[in-house]
């Protein structure tokens, strides 16, 4: 009996290694997606989320330079916006 409980914690181990191992390598590459270069989409992504956020808070996030992409978006002539170019946008006026 000894023997068939000792194979089965063996068994048991070894799947939770395999799913550890697994797990870390999904988390790695989750980690390697976050610290890919700017493209044309992230930027302008990240430019209209920025507009969108000063519209609707009614004042400017100021966190353009900590979000992700966080160089590399001036290779695609997208940069910082002003207030006058997120309100032409959305066709709205930010008070």
């Amino acid at each position: 009996m000894s023997k068939g409980v000792s194979s089965y914690v063996i068994f048991i181990i070894a799947a939770i290694g395999m799913f550890v191992g697994a797990m870390l390598v999904v988390f790695y590459n989750y980690l390697d997606l976050q610290r890919k270069e700017a493209t044309r989409e992230a930027c302008l992504a990240k430019l209209q989320n920025y507009c969108f956020r000063w519209i609707t808070d009614k004042k400017e996030p100021g966190d353009w330079d900590s979000v992700h992409p966080k160089t590399g978006c001036e290779e695609f002539g997208i940069k910082k916006p002003e207030k006058e170019y997120c309100e032409s946008i959305f066709g709205t006026k930010i008070s």
